[in-house]
């Protein structure tokens, strides 16, 4: 008994594993494709049983190009359905299916590699012509739905009990090995300082090999931080020099309330004697917070909660390769939330210290991360109304009730303190334009935006992608038909470039899964076992990560439709301030267990798709 109450953890691990072993592939068909195709497309299939028309909810999908013939994924349990829908391609055109083999355990595999086996295969919709020969079907297609129906027949086949008890043992003895090599590492989070030096391995390479202007928008964040080089000050708006610094939009970051750019130029400044690659000096900056931020996990512990969210998403570490504003703004965040879970951090010594110079120093340093914060992205906006409520709770919590309203005090000075940076931002804004700001932004904006982002165009003749909602697109649709919030997720997870360099459908897949059991995990613990406090900080993470999504499809429908994960990483620094403040009820085992099958996945998509696909620069 005390033996099971020491490992219970490990009971339930294996319970979880070995139901989504037999659910997710034991009892599931897996195919076995060979497709020729003539340019890059999808290769769909669709099941339905009864009565029931075919959705694209029952219907998986692979990429297929030119390049590749042979394909292997998982379809659904075949059990019960009896009747898919095959599309050989999306495009008009020829395309060659050499073979289609989908097995399942305890089921007869359905073989067709024959004219006899492509017999079964009957024409639907679009098929202009098809051909069963000796090397495959060969299929014309006369639109992009072109679709055969394929009539199941289900026997059983042979099972092999021993070789399925083989499995199950290798997989007993594998979840030993994770269980006892975690039991280990996640008393102190020390497998996160680990992981981080890989990652940053991962991003050096990315930032060094990579293309100038492979990613987004690179090109004017790169032409604003030139600016800055020779420059303190920010510019008038119709300024010659900065001309290359607006975007097809007619706007350029140099309008922004951030410093990114600023710090950037001169990193680029000080970077010259080193005679690098534009592009590479560019990156440095971010490279460096990313360095800056695995130093502070390996010397402080509490910082690992915070640093284990960065783990879970290949999309955090992007941001951190290339030249953007967004590295600088999760990076201030970091060091906000810092902060706030360590007990001995400046913040906490400033507000239960006695006044003198060292504490006057304290607080000056909680006034920059402040002033970092608030001169970063707007989005992040929301992360500082978390913060303040997290310090609120803290106050509530650790100090009598007649100190309150001398730390209020204090958080007010130190506030007006870190707002002082922004206002003179604001200050030297209109002063170089003229104390009429606001008129030169829109006077440049009629100037240098392009004919389909241009405000004068009606909005029928304007990109596809702007003012959803004037063109009478509902909300509902953009959350449905138009695939908001899938295509948010995928970018959230691991797309990259100008969202040209996507994953496999299978590994946003295994990431959704994943993703989802260990949220489910860790929110279930916080709700299940503990108090008022864990719940207090819950309450305030899940309404602003809520808010913010909602904000971000708000701004799809009525202004830009965007499907950039990174404007929802404020809640990355949240999550990570939740973690440490509710540790002590979450089960590490099962946490650590998570993010580092997240981190693997993460790994995959960064390494055999970022890495491998991204338009590359000699490195001589």
């Amino acid at each position: 008994m005390t033996m099971l109450k020491k490992h219970w953890f490990f009971g339930v691990f294996c319970l979880l594993t070995l139901t989504l072993y037999y659910n997710l592939v034991y009892n599931v068909a897996h195919v076995e494709l060979r497709l020729h195709v003539e340019r890059q497309s999808w290769f769909k299939i669709y099941w339905a049983k009864g009565n029931a028309l075919f959705s694209e909810k029952n219907m998986v999908r692979v990429r297929v190009t030119p390049e590749r013939a042979d394909y292997s994924f998982f379809l659904t349990d075949l059990r019960g359905k009896d009747r898919l829908r095959i599309d050989p391609v999306e495009y008009a055109g020829a395309s060659r299916l050499e073979s289609l083999v989908i097995s399942q355990n305890e089921l007869a595999p359905i073989v067709l590699n024959s004219p006899e086996g492509f017999s079964s295969l009957q024409p639907l919709e679009q098929i202009a012509s098809h051909q069963a020969a000796a090397d495959g079907l060969w299929v014309t297609t006369a639109g992009g739905d072109g679709n055969f129906l394929m009539p199941l027949t289900l026997r059983p086949g042979p099972t092999n009990v021993w070789l399925e008890r083989a499995r199950l043992a290798g997989l007993l003895i594998f979840m030993w090995l994770i269980y006892w090599a975690l039991s280990h590492l996640v008393e102190n989070l020390d497998y996160v300082p680990l992981a981080l030096a890989a990652v940053l391995a991962l991003v050096a390479t990315m930032a060094v090999i990579s293309q100038y202007n492979a990613h987004p928008d690179e090109f004017v964040h790169i032409a604003a931080s030139d600016y800055y080089q020779n420059h303190w000050s920010p510019p008038r708006l119709d300024d010659p020099a900065i001309a290359d610094t607006y975007s097809p939009y007619g706007v350029t970051r140099l309008a922004k309330d951030e410093i990114y750019y600023l710090f950037n130029g001169k990193m680029m400044r000080l970077l010259q004697v080193f005679h690098l690659d534009h592009s590479r000096a560019a990156r440095a900056l971010n490279l460096l917070l990313f360095v800056l931020i695995v130093a502070i996990a390996c010397k402080n512990q509490a910082s690992r909660y915070l640093a284990a969210v960065l783990l879970i998403s290949p999309q955090i570490w992007y941001i951190f390769s290339y030249c953007n504003s967004d590295a600088l703004a999760l990076f201030s965040a970091f060091l906000a939330a810092f902060l706030l879970i360590e007990p001995e951090s400046v913040l906490h010594r400033f507000l239960r210290g006695k006044p003198g110079p060292v504490w006057l120093l304290r607080g000056l340093a909680v006034a920059c991360v402040i002033a970092l914060l608030t001169l970063s992205k707007k989005n992040y906006l929301i992360f500082a109304v978390a913060a303040l409520l997290f310090v609120a709770i803290d106050i509530f919590k650790d100090y009598p009730r007649d100190q309150w309203r001398k730390l209020a005090k204090r958080l007010v000075v130190i506030g007006i303190i870190g707002l002082a940076p922004l206002a003179g931002k604001k200050y030297c804004d209109y002063q170089a334009n003229n104390w009429n700001f606001s008129a030169m932004q829109r006077t440049m904006l009629l100037q240098k935006a392009q004919a389909m982002y241009h405000p004068d165009t009606p909005v029928e003749q304007q990109n596809i992608l702007l003012h959803k909602k004037d063109r009478g697109i509902t909300f509902r649709n953009i959350l449905g038909q138009e695939r908001w919030c899938e295509k948010t997720f995928m970018c959230s997870f691991g797309m990259y470039g100008y969202h040209t360099v996507a994953s496999s459908d299978q590994y946003y897949n295994l990431v959704r899964w994943t993703a989802l059991a260990l949220l489910a995990w860790f929110l279930g613990n916080i709700l299940l076992r503990g108090g008022w406090y864990h719940l207090t900080h819950l309450g305030i993470v899940l309404p602003l990560s809520a808010a913010l999504i909602g904000i971000a499809a708000y701004h799809s429908w009525t202004q830009d439709f965007q499907t950039q994960g990174r404007y929802l990483f404020p809640i990355v620094p949240m999550l990570g301030v939740l973690y440490a403040r509710c540790r002590f009820v979450v089960e590490g085992r099962g946490l650590a267990l998570g993010i580092v099958a997240m981190f693997f996945l993460s790994c995959s998509s960064f390494i055999a798709v970022a890495l491998d696909r991204i338009a590359r620069q000699f490195l001589y």
